[in-house]
């Protein structure tokens, strides 16, 4: 997801209960889930409210040019 020039990468899943993210709202470098509303920091994963408790993973994002790189473990 872009916020401003930067770039991350989380998972895509709700941690609380399987809901798609891509769906979701953003505001700056939160992501709001749209099932629940639980919420998470774009740049780390973090979880920021309940009823989600676990934080999404996230990746190391590479720009190099006019391509992202995402490390994927």
């Amino acid at each position: 997801m872009k916020v401003g020039e930067n770039i991350y990468a989380v998972d895509g899943i709700c941690t609380h209960e399987y809901s798609d993210l891509s769906m979701s709202f953003m505001n700056g470098g939160i992501v709001t889930c749209p099932l629940h509303l639980s919420q998470f920091d774009l740049k780390t994963g973090e979880a920021l409210s309940l009823p989600a408790t676990e934080s999404l993973k996230s990746y190391s994002v590479t720009i190099q040019g006019t391509s992202v790189f995402v490390e994927m473990d």
